[in-house]
């Protein structure tokens, strides 16, 4: 703190580590009534099957944050961060990712000064940033992986999930203005605010043609936007010292609608169809 002015700032560094393990044996003890020329009975889903599986996925983070703000009514806030998963092609691996905010305690002037006998707080705030997300999708998505087969009694590996090494972060950038305040000391409060969110490089199935052996391979081409007002209220209907009753609410109003596939507006996976300007 300097005089009015306060200052919080901080540098940090994360990494995470995932690593699942998993095995399994079954055991037929019926025989099959079929039997070859030689009179053995050769039947592949009667023979034990042993199976096994695992995966590793790392996440490394650098991120640093800053809040400021002026005799405790004008308030800054920003954050930056690098971002680096494995899952995710060699090239495609670190993202940046960042946001600013502010805020104005507007009740706190002095030209505010005729309400105070009912308005206890009002607060303007508004705020910009962006995030990524690496969830929805396997650890290997962007490397492809092989499963063990069984096929005529004989054992091999086949390609279970096409390699894409362009797969890449998903990203959302939010924007967010509203207002909060508190009338009658503070007995009844609340906000509204607007927001605008659209979520770029979503991970969606895209078709491929049925002689490559897959249906579908994980791609980022969507883009995706929510926007809407959340609404919140809160009022004391008992408030003393030996007592407190609140009763609270809140309501948002939403509009989901895909703004983007690639080079397509309809990407059709299984019974689903995910068509542009619709919600997804």
């Amino acid at each position: 703190t300097v005089g009015e002015h306060t200052f919080d700032a901080g540098a940090y560094y994360e990494t995470v580590d995932f690593k699942s393990e998993n095995s399994g044996r079954t055991v037929y003890l019926l025989q099959s009534p079929f039997q070859n020329e030689a009179g053995a009975t050769i039947n592949a889903d009667l023979l034990p099957r042993v199976r096994a599986g695992g995966a590793e996925a790392s996440l490394e983070s650098y991120f640093g944050l800053l809040n400021y703000s002026f005799k405790n009514k004008y308030f800054l806030s920003a954050n930056i961060r690098r971002d680096g998963s494995s899952r995710f092609g060699a090239d495609k691996r670190f993202a940046t990712f960042g946001g600013i905010g502010a805020a104005w305690a507007m009740s706190d002037e002095a030209f505010m000064a005729g309400t105070r006998g009912w308005l206890n707080m009002l607060k303007l705030k508004a705020s910009y940033g962006t995030v990524g997300n690496q969830e929805g999708i396997g650890a290997y998505e962007s490397q492809g992986a092989v499963t063990g087969r069984t096929q005529n009694a004989a054992q091999g590996t086949t390609v279970s999930t096409p390699a894409n090494p362009d797969l890449q972060w998903e990203s959302r950038a939010k924007f967010n203005t509203g207002f909060e305040f508190g009338l009658l000391n503070n007995r009844l409060n609340g906000g509204i605010e607007y927001y605008n969110e659209v979520t770029d490089n979503l991970f969606l199935p895209a078709p491929l043609s049925l002689s490559s052996g897959f249906t579908s391979i994980t791609r980022n081409i969507g883009s995706v936007r929510n926007s809407g007002v959340e609404i919140s209220l809160n009022y004391d209907v008992i408030r003393n010292k030996d007592l407190r009753l609140s009763i609270n609410g809140n309501i948002t109003f939403n509009k989901n609608e895909i703004i983007k596939l690639a080079d397509r507006d309809t990407i059709v996976s299984d019974i689903l169809a995910r068509i542009v300007g619709k919600p997804i």
